[in-house]
């Protein structure tokens, strides 16, 4: 792929995480964000990309489209349960392992961060496709069901779009 289409291609994804997190579309704020998009754009050469390519395949928009309305549906849905369970007095913390299926870093990246995101739920360290994770509510399966419902949840999308 030639470089200039995959940097306006990366310009065009950040200008639209800054527009969608920020609705405001006034002209300082779309200024603002144009600057910071380019200067990543610009830093990221030889971390994400380098003249041959990009590093990664990144997914269509329509994936990323609805990860994110996914992640916003359980972030809500997951902050109800636990303030249930926090008030019930349920908490039972599990620290357990999740070895996903892809080997993309960038979609690794994006489940861990998802995972962070969620309420009850932190990554806390990632390997390759191996996630360590500490859930709040045990399965009292040593993560097995916690493993099966997130790697549903966030990476089976993924893989049944075509990125690996």
């Amino acid at each position: 792929m030639d470089i200039k289409i995959l940097q306006l291609k990366l310009f065009i994804l950040l200008m639209g995480v800054w527009l969608i997190f920020s609705l405001s579309f006034t002209f300082s704020n779309v200024f603002l964000g144009a600057i910071f998009s380019l200067l990543v754009v610009v830093l990221s050469k030889g971390t994400l990309y380098d003249d041959l390519g990009s590093f990664f395949t990144l997914p269509t928009f329509r994936l990323l489209f609805c990860h994110g309305l996914r992640l916003i549906w359980d972030m809500y849905y997951s902050g109800f349960c636990l303030l249930m369970t926090i008030i019930k007095g349920n908490a039972d913390p599990i620290i357990f392992s999740i070895d996903l299926e892809n080997n993309n870093l960038f979609i690794t990246t994006l489940i861990a961060n998802s995972i962070t995101l969620t309420p009850g739920t932190i990554t806390l360290d990632q390997r390759k496709s191996r996630l360590l994770v500490l859930s709040v509510k045990n399965d009292f399966q040593q993560g097995k069901i916690l493993e099966k419902n997130i790697k549903y949840r966030f990476e089976k999308p993924f893989l049944r779009g075509g990125v690996r």
